[in-house]
C-alpha cells in the first residue's frame, strides 16, 4: 500500500522542525528548504530517510522538484509512489 500524502507531509514537517529546532507550526509547506538554511546536502539526507521511511525509491526529476515539502510531495504524486489523502 502506498504511503499517504498527509503521512509523507506530516514527515518532512517533522523532520525540519526536528532538526533545525523549530516549532513545527514555523514550517510552511510551500516555503523553499533552502530558506530554513538547508543545504543540498542536508536536503539529500532528509529524502534518503524518506525513501527508507516510506519504502520509496525516488526519481531524479522528484528529487529535483520545487525545492519545498508541497513540491517534493506533489511530485511523489504525480508519480504514482504518493497517494492523496
Amino acid at each position: 500500500m502506498l504511503p499517504t500524502r498527509t503521512a509523507v507531509t506530516e514527515w518532512m514537517l517533522q523532520y525540519i522542525a526536528s532538526t533545525l529546532e523549530l516549532d513545527r507550526s514555523a514550517v510552511a509547506l510551500d516555503a523553499r528548504f533552502d530558506s530554513y538554511g538547508l543545504d543540498s546536502l542536508e536536503v539529500a539526507v532528509m529524502v534518503g530517510l524518506l525513501e527508507d521511511e516510506f519504502s520509496l525509491e525516488m526519481m531524479e526529476e522528484e528529487k529535483q522538484a520545487v525545492p519545498s515539502i508541497e513540491g517534493m510531495v506533489v511530485a511523489l504524486v504525480n508519480g504514482g509512489k504518493v497517494q492523496e489523502g
